[in-house]
């Protein structure tokens, strides 16, 4: 299995973490997620799409058609209701852990 990430996805956590962990566990955070997952590069056609997609949060936008740039088979997201029904799967990490990690 391959894990892909948006290029978007580092600012937003090293922002979250930096204010509720400090500066040097956000670093270590956003290091790991580089290392472990492959990065979808934020560029102009995915601006594009984003911004002209029906989608009311550019940033979910961005998110879902990093997903599709990259192939992704199923988008992680705790806010599912937020993404368009199609080729790419929509789950919470439980649904995600449920569907490929049965107990």
């Amino acid at each position: 299995m391959t894990g892909f990430i948006s290029a978007l996805s580092f600012p937003n956590v090293f922002y979250l973490l930096r204010r509720a962990a400090g500066r040097k566990a956000a670093r270590k955070a956003v290091a790991a997620m580089r290392d472990i997952f492959d990065v979808v590069p934020l560029d102009a056609p995915i601006l594009n799409q984003a911004i002209d997609s029906d989608m009311a949060d550019v940033e979910d936008a961005i998110q879902f058609f990093s997903a599709v740039r990259a192939g992704a088979a199923t988008l992680i997201t705790r806010d599912p209701g937020h993404f368009p029904a199609g080729n790419v799967v929509i789950q919470t990490p439980a649904e995600f852990l449920a569907t490929h990690y049965p107990e």
